[in-house]
């Protein structure tokens, strides 16, 4: 990684960090790789990870969703592209879905699928 990758990093993870809040009901998941980001539309991503958080679905194999319609979402689409290209571990605090175990054609949707509050770059 060179001095302009490192710096990036490292004012996005500050940025996550200091903004995301997680709260009591959020769901967390250690260690978990990138494997896919599917970008459905202007304000939403979808990332599938390795391996799948507990209490998500699976909606065409993807666990959670991003909103990306600000800046901070952006920033953490960044960080994503980011942790999917260097391949490295990632730490993500999530609203569990409300059709855990379940896909899109048994329930999983864009309105039940887990939603992404924090991220952790390791």
């Amino acid at each position: 990684m060179n001095q302009k990758q490192i710096a990036l990093l490292g004012s996005m993870a500050a940025a996550l960090l200091l903004t995301g809040k997680a709260v009591a009901a959020d769901a967390y998941a250690p260690n978990l790789r990138i494997v896919q980001i599917r970008l459905l539309s202007e304000a939403k991503v979808y990332i599938r990870t390795s391996p799948q958080p507990n209490l998500t679905c699976s909606l065409w194999g993807e666990y959670v969703r991003v909103d990306t319609s600000d800046g901070h979402g952006k920033d953490v689409l960044r960080a994503l592209i980011t942790a999917y290209t260097e391949q490295t571990l990632v730490d993500i605090w999530y609203t569990p879905s409300t059709a855990p175990g379940s896909n899109q054609n048994t329930g999983c949707d864009d309105t039940t699928i887990a939603v992404l509050t924090q991220l952790r770059m390791k």
